[in-house]
């Protein structure tokens, strides 16, 4: 009896074992758009499949005993499909009905905002191409066409049902809230919402052209001399006072990557605006 609870203990190990390098390599594809705003390799629709870890107890649990313990009647320990969460903040708000509550643990909350740069990276390509900064010499700056404004709406309401249902601990019994790196996504993700990154990198000297830092700059200064970049600016400041309270609690160690990716666009954003004429104050964080 113990031989078997054995073999199946260390099988459901191995499958445990694959299903969390799988969402590793996951998470790793999901930083390309989350913090390089590149495009992902991993399609989502291989990814509807996708199970999330099972509860860090069977997982952590010593012996097949303790295993079985915890298992109770079950065969193996129950798992949630990221769709679940996933639909929780994509498919939902636009329902206006309150999802059935999927409590998911910290590793799964920066999936799920990581998943969430996704669709952030698709909308704005589709922004770049309709709005390209070649084509445009109005003085003022041009905001998306009704189809790619409601996308952009969906995608902040998807956004703000992340922090609602799984940082917020007030709000549906949820008592986790999410972690440093998780918040620092979820800041760098309305920002993307406000302002092109791709022409920050080239008005950074990225290209190294002449001709991409001048068009960039262009549509930068159209940008700052709009009446939603000083809220965006505000924005910019909470996501670096977030990260520089997380340096000093000492807990850069687990987000260290997210850490540095907000200071980077936090910094070249502060400094943009303090160079193109802002119409708001850039902060004391131009001058570090």
């Amino acid at each position: 009896m113990r031989a078997k609870l054995l073999d199946t203990w260390m099988a459901w190990i191995e499958l445990e074992q694959r299903k969390r390098l799988g969402l590793a390599i996951h998470m790793f594809d999901l930083q390309f758009p989350a913090l390089f705003h590149n495009q992902p390799y991993i399609s989502k629709g291989e990814t509807v499949n996708l199970v999330l870890p099972c509860e860090a107890a069977f997982w952590e649990a010593k012996s097949p005993e303790a295993w079985k313990v915890l298992l109770g009647p079950a065969e193996i320990p129950s798992a949630m499909y990221f769709m679940v969460p996933l639909d929780t903040c994509l498919l939902y708000p636009e329902l206006k009905r309150d999802p059935p509550y999927a409590p998911i643990d910290s590793y799964s909350k920066i999936i799920l905002i990581s998943a969430l740069f996704g669709h952030i990276f698709e909308w704005r390509q589709n922004m770049n191409i309709v709005l390209h900064s070649a084509f445009i010499r109005a003085p003022e700056s041009i905001g998306p066409a009704e189809g790619l404004a409601d996308r952009q709406r969906w995608l902040r309401n998807g956004l703000k049902a992340w922090l609602d249902n799984y940082h917020h601990s007030n709000v549906r019994g949820n008592v986790s809230q999410a972690p440093p790196a998780g918040l620092l996504l979820h800041h760098l993700a309305n920002i993307y919402l406000d302002i092109n990154i791709s022409d920050l990198h080239l008005y950074a000297g990225r290209s190294g052209l002449n001709e991409d830092i001048q068009l960039a700059e262009d549509a930068l200064r159209r940008w700052c001399q709009s009446s939603g970049s000083k809220r965006t600016i505000e924005r910019v400041h909470e996501m670096l006072d977030l990260a520089r309270r997380t340096i000093e609690d000492e807990m850069a160690a687990t987000c260290g990557f997210e850490v540095s990716v907000a200071l980077l666009t936090g910094g070249l954003i502060c400094w943009m605006y303090d160079r193109l004429g802002g119409e708001g104050p850039s902060g004391d964080w131009v001058r570090y």
